[in-house]
């Protein structure tokens, strides 16, 4: 989405605009937010991010923006496959998330084939108000990390059931080349997304 546009370069009430998407197994998260200005308006740009939104639920994105973003996304994927790490992320992603390594071979042409209907679809699937969060985050003038105990984030609790896991995961066996010498010093790894 334009934001940039629209709030940095256009009404120049932020200094910067971020915007992300988190993909899960189950539901995601799309956040956006900005760094204002030192005299910026919070509430204006949080006005005009949620303008922004429901004009590509109603008027959907041009060509240019939609080519931009498949663009960027493309390379990004590209870019990504460069490296044996790489590679591995993007098996253990499609894996863990998208229900088969299988997926890889396909991401490219499915990058392509997204058309400006798809964005409108699914922004107004998605992009509802019952599914917003929204937060601003102030400075506290004067804050000492002294005045205040630091008590940490609440333990996070291990679910029962391992959803990758107990589906099969994704497993692979790790071995040495033929050249490696004299045999591994220590004995075969085995490694895998569970």
């Amino acid at each position: 989405m334009a934001f940039y546009e629209d709030i940095v370069k256009d009404q120049k009430i932020a200094q910067v605009v971020l915007a992300s998407a988190f993909a899960q197994e189950d539901d995601g998260l799309l956040a956006a937010g900005a760094v204002l200005m030192p005299t910026g308006d919070r509430q204006k740009v949080l006005q005009v991010m949620r303008g922004r939104i429901e004009r590509v639920k109603t008027e959907g994105v041009t060509e240019r923006e939609l080519e931009k973003a498949k663009n960027q996304y493309l390379r990004d994927e590209v870019t990504q496959s460069l490296t044996a790490a790489g590679k591995a992320s993007l098996f253990g992603e499609c894996e863990t998330l998208e229900g088969g390594a299988e997926k890889a071979n396909t991401r490219l042409e499915e990058i392509r084939a997204i058309t400006a209907d798809d964005i409108r679809r699914v922004a107004n699937l998605y992009l509802v108000k019952n599914r917003e969060t929204g937060g601003i985050v102030e400075p506290q003038i004067g804050f000492s990390k002294k005045d205040e105990a630091d008590e940490g984030a609440a333990p996070v609790e291990r679910p029962e059931v391992n959803r990758v896991a107990e589906r099969g995961g994704c497993c692979a066996d790790l071995k040495y080349p033929d050249w490696y010498p004299e045999g591994p010093p220590i004995a075969p790894l085995k490694a895998g997304v569970y």
